[in-house]
């Protein structure tokens, strides 16, 4: 696709042209309705941007501002720690708990599963892989996060 160089830089010069006929207008004083549409609004522009502004910036509200988006990041960003630690700490009490049911409710299957030399029962076998699987797969998940905030 090729692009006309010359019909782009016409564009250009004209829209310029109709900013400083606009401008030139509006220094003479010329009625609000006369000239194009395009002219009418240029002036409409010149008028608004050559009055003073009504409140001008403070000379450090940008330093200001960063330092205001800084607090916040601050501020959230101790809300999220303090609410993964809560997370962690409910998680682990709830863990916890499941080790305890489970030692309670099958303390002597899972006795003879890890006695050596016993016979152990089949059905228990798999959930034993299912343990550890589950282990390793947190061990897995916690280098990964680790890795990613550096």
């Amino acid at each position: 696709m090729t692009i006309d160089k010359r019909f782009d830089a016409e564009r250009i010069e004209d829209e310029w042209q109709a900013q400083e006929r606009a401008l030139e207008q509006e220094r003479r004083g010329v009625p609000g309705n006369e000239g194009t549409s395009r002219e009418r609004r240029y002036r409409v522009l010149a008028r608004v941007l050559a009055e003073p502004s009504v409140a001008q910036l403070p000379v450090d509200f940008a330093a200001t501002v960063a330092r205001e988006a800084r607090t916040l990041d601050a501020a959230q960003e101790a809300r999220e720690q303090r609410f993964e630690k809560r997370l962690i700490v409910t998680l682990w009490s709830v863990l916890a708990l499941a080790v305890v049911v489970v030692a309670a409710l099958y303390g002597e299957q899972l006795a003879a599963l890890l006695r050596p030399g016993q016979a152990s029962s089949p059905s228990a076998a798999p959930w034993l892989f299912v343990l550890l699987g589950a282990i390793g797969m947190s061990y897995l998940w916690q280098r990964v996060q680790i890795r990613r905030a550096r």
